[in-house]
């Protein structure tokens, strides 16, 4: 356990050193550490998970998930469906809370850059998506969220990041954009 929490611990200190979730996950694949289920590959997502889990700071968010249907065990985020519980100390702690707190910081400012092409680098209130340049600059007008790039039976689309995530009924009058239609302008 003790070699788990030192695992732990690394990743926290290496985010706040300014590592990003795939410097993480090479610096962790590099010294052969494996993950907590055994194996040798690490995915950013895990990582981003650990970094936001309230229980290495000794904290207990309870109902997280809740059980949809009891005959086929069907289980569902908890989206304020059920209520949940916070308890803090309800457990020995890996990190501190100051850490914790630290790293929540980190992660809304790194959320919050944008890329610009000249090199340059600024904060913005609307969320960071590096990887592709329409997805600083597209937001759906019925909701506000911003636009995803996804690859749908092999067509590259853009669809509203709400509609996404919580089904087309959170927002209906979003258009899917095609790529290939973006382009015109």
């Amino acid at each position: 356990m003790s070699e788990e929490a030192d695992i732990i611990r690394k990743i926290y200190q290496l985010y706040l050193e300014g590592s990003t979730l795939q410097q993480i996950k090479e610096y962790l694949e590099e010294h052969q550490i494996n993950t907590a289920t055994g194996k040798e590959v690490w995915a950013t997502a895990v990582i981003q998970k650990i970094l936001k889990n309230e229980k290495y700071k000794g904290d207990s968010l309870l109902q997280k998930t809740y059980t949809e249907d009891f005959i086929t065990s069907k289980k569902s985020k908890n989206a304020g469906q059920r209520d949940c519980y916070y308890i803090t100390n309800s457990h020995p702690a890996i990190i501190t809370a100051k850490v914790f707190d630290k790293v929540q910081e980190e992660m809304s400012r790194r959320a919050r850059l944008v890329h610009k092409e000249d090199g340059t680098v600024e904060s913005s209130i609307s969320k960071y998506n590096g990887k592709y340049l329409l997805g600083n600059l597209l937001v759906c007008r019925d909701c506000g969220a911003s636009y995803r790039r996804r690859t749908e039976r092999g067509k590259v689309v853009w669809r509203c990041a709400t509609r996404i995530e919580k089904g087309k009924d959170s927002c209906l009058h979003s258009p899917t954009l095609m790529k290939n239609g973006l382009k015109k302008y």
